[in-house]
């Protein structure tokens, strides 16, 4: 079995507490990037897993948490966090999603797979998978 890799970060988004923000994402491993036009902070992948994607596995609870279900507690009001990350297991599979949060905690999620139902009703065909 093949390791998934993959690619991920966030836009800018503002936050209500800086000092909680960063303290958060340092203790599960993820880079904070600051905008130098002053669009707030970007999160990125670090260290927190090896698959390069924006989760951390929470010992207590024994499970992997996505950075996506807790960044709504940081953000300011006027603001959307989108997390966009790409990858891949080999040629076996390629992934892409992307997912908005706002402060309420809700969220939107596209994946590149929803084009298969998209062709389908565009061109009245099921495609195959882009997969083995």
């Amino acid at each position: 079995m093949a390791n998934y890799y993959c690619t991920a970060r966030t836009n800018y988004f503002k936050v209500k507490d800086e000092t909680a923000f960063k303290a958060w994402a340092a203790s599960h491993g993820f880079q904070v990037a600051e905008s130098e036009l002053g669009k707030g902070f970007a999160l990125f992948a670090g260290e927190a897993n090896d698959s390069g994607d924006l989760s951390y596995f929470d010992e207590a609870q024994d499970e992997t948490v996505h950075a996506a279900d807790e960044i709504s507690q940081f953000l300011a009001r006027d603001a959307v966090a989108v997390f966009m990350e790409a990858g891949s297991e080999k040629a076996r599979y390629v992934i892409g999603i992307a997912l908005a949060v706002n402060a309420e905690g809700e969220q939107i999620t596209i994946s590149l797979n929803d084009i298969y139902a998209e062709a389908e009703k565009r061109f009245g065909i099921a495609p195959s998978r882009a997969e083995y």
